[in-house]
Parts: structure tokens; C-alpha cells; sequence
């Protein structure tokens, strides 16, 4: 009985914290993508308590704008992986590699999405394997499938933690039995390039109906993403704090309409490059929960 008036308690101090002036439930989000700091507040919509556990059908033939939702939501995702790991991947010598741009095509004419697929996975693990003499996933890259006008898969790749050199490239070239392959060192200057110049395939596939319910992209599973924080308590406590430094005139706000949820609100602000989020005066709770979700982060590093 003890631990369920415990349990209880907290459950109440944590709706306390959620509610806005108005009564109704309020949601949080803090996105942090390296110095770029993305906080937002919406309000969530009660459940009539009819659905609860239902999971809704999704519908045989996709909408034009629901396709288009699901595109700009699959190439932030992209985006912001892109700017996660570009230059944040270290030689032994500390010199960040640069990134490198791998393209696969087909000899033959692989149209089936689903094969391609495991065509592409099989590739990577046994590229990783050559190069390292190991099992483990030490290879991080994101990638993006295209299909090319005669119907034809391909595969656009940025790896993060590779060295450019003759050795690597024809590893690739044996290892990839499929067709042929394009590698180069991407000279980009910033991540927003990078980032604009692999989404450009995912556009062509935008409207696509091959694509629908099918993966739009892939990433190794310890490539380095951004810390997302869900909660109204966390949000409201790092924007007030960013409010008290001197980013409080840098702190940029939109309000977008979303015919889900309503208006949500968007606060941006950015970082000193060799600043971090944990240098604000944040409260213990907060703190410890950034640190946790950027330790994450970090030890992937050195997996």
C-alpha cells in the first residue's frame, strides 16, 4: 500500500508539472543536434479512453499530402543524423576523417526494393568485417535508396569513420559483387551541404509508392543522433535557463500550425561552437538527465 501511495504521489507532482495555466496537458520537447539547441511546446489532445491500446489502420492507398509529411519528417531525421556525425568521428592522431560518399548500383535489373535491401545490409557486413577483422559494427554511415529511371534500385552513402585510400576502395569493389561502385571524399565545406546533397535522392523518391511503408534510409546502429529529451518539465526548465544567459536575445520563436496537434511552439537557439548545453544553470534533475542521454552518446565512440 506504501509503494502504491508512493507511486501515486509521484504520478500527480509529474501532472502538476505538465498542466499549463489553462488546465489542459501540455507537451515538451528539447532537441539538441551538436550547439544547435530546438525546444518546443504543444498541446496534447485528451484520449476519449475508447482506443486506448488500438493501434488505427493505415490506409491500402497513401494520400499525396500524407506521403509528403512523411518525406519531411524522414529527411530532418536524415539531416540532423548528417550533422551529428560529420567531422565528429576521430583518427588516433585527433584529426577528424572526413566524410566519404559510396554509391552501389546493379548490374542487373534489381527493381524489388525488399532485395535490394538485403543486398545493401549483407554488403556493409561484410565491408566491416574486411576491414577490421571484426564482428563488431565499427563502419558508421547513414545511406538512402533511390530508384533510377528504368526502375533500378541504387544506394547513396555517406560514411562517417573511414579513411579514403586505395586499400579501403578496392575492399568495396570486391566485396560488392552486385554491380559497380563510386567512392569519393566529400569536400564540403558544412553539414547543411552534406545533409542537402543526400536528401536530394530521398526527394525523387517523395512520391513514390514503391516506397510507401518501406525504410527511406539506413544508418549503422551506433551512428551518434540527437539528444531528444520528451517532456513538458525538461523543455520549460532549459528555456528558462537559456533566457537567463546571454543567448536570451539569440533565442529565436515560431509558431507553426499542425492540423494534429495545433499550434506548436518553437524556440531555436545556438550554442557557442566550444560551448556546451551543460555549462547553463540548470537544476540537479535536468542536469542529470542531459548527462545521461550525452554520455550515451559519447560512449558509442568507443565501441
Amino acid at each position: 500500500m506504501g509503494s502504491r501511495r508512493l507511486t501515486i504521489g509521484f504520478s500527480l507532482i509529474y501532472m502538476s508539472l505538465n498542466k499549463n495555466s489553462q488546465g489542459a496537458y501540455s507537451g515538451g520537447k528539447v532537441s539538441i543536434v551538436n550547439n544547435l539547441v530546438v525546444i518546443s511546446f504543444f498541446l496534447k489532445r485528451k484520449s476519449n479512453g475508447h482506443s486506448r491500446g488500438r493501434k488505427s489502420k493505415k490506409s491500402a492507398i497513401p494520400t499525396e499530402e500524407g506521403m509528403r509529411l512523411s518525406f519531411q519528417k524522414t529527411r530532418k531525421k536524415v539531416a540532423n543524423i548528417i550533422k551529428c556525425n560529420v567531422w565528429q568521428w576521430f583518427r588516433k592522431n585527433g584529426k577528424p576523417y572526413s566524410p566519404i560518399f559510396l554509391t552501389l548500383t546493379f548490374r542487373d535489373p534489381v527493381t524489388d526494393i525488399t532485395i535490394a535491401n538485403r543486398y545493401f545490409s549483407e554488403f556493409f557486413q561484410n565491408y566491416n568485417y574486411r576491414l577490421f577483422k571484426k564482428k563488431d559494427k565499427i563502419l558508421q554511415y547513414i545511406a538512402v535508396p533511390e530508384f533510377q529511371k528504368n526502375g533500378r534500385v541504387h544506394f547513396h552513402v555517406l560514411i562517417f569513420n573511414l579513411p579514403f585510400n586505395k586499400r579501403n576502395h578496392k575492399i568495396a569493389e570486391e566485396v560488392w559483387k552486385h554491380g559497380m561502385i563510386n567512392m569519393k571524399v566529400m569536400q564540403a565545406r558544412s553539414s547543411k551541404n552534406l545533409s542537402s546533397y543526400l536528401t536530394k535522392y530521398m526527394l525523387k523518391n517523395s512520391n513514390d509508392l514503391k516506397m510507401y511503408n518501406k525504410r527511406k534510409y539506413f544508418c549503422s546502429l551506433n551512428v551518434l543522433k540527437p539528444i531528444e529529451l520528451n517532456s513538458y518539465f525538461l523543455a520549460n526548465s532549459i528555456l528558462t535557463s537559456l533566457k537567463k544567459t546571454k543567448y536570451s536575445s539569440e533565442i529565436e520563436r515560431i509558431d507553426i500550425e499542425c492540423p494534429f496537434v495545433g499550434i506548436i511552439k518553437y524556440y531555436t537557439c545556438k550554442l557557442d561552437k566550444f560551448e556546451s548545453i551543460l555549462d547553463l544553470e540548470l537544476d540537479s534533475y535536468t542536469k542529470n538527465r542531459l548527462e545521461s542521454e550525452i554520455n550515451k552518446e559519447n560512449g558509442k565512440r568507443l565501441i
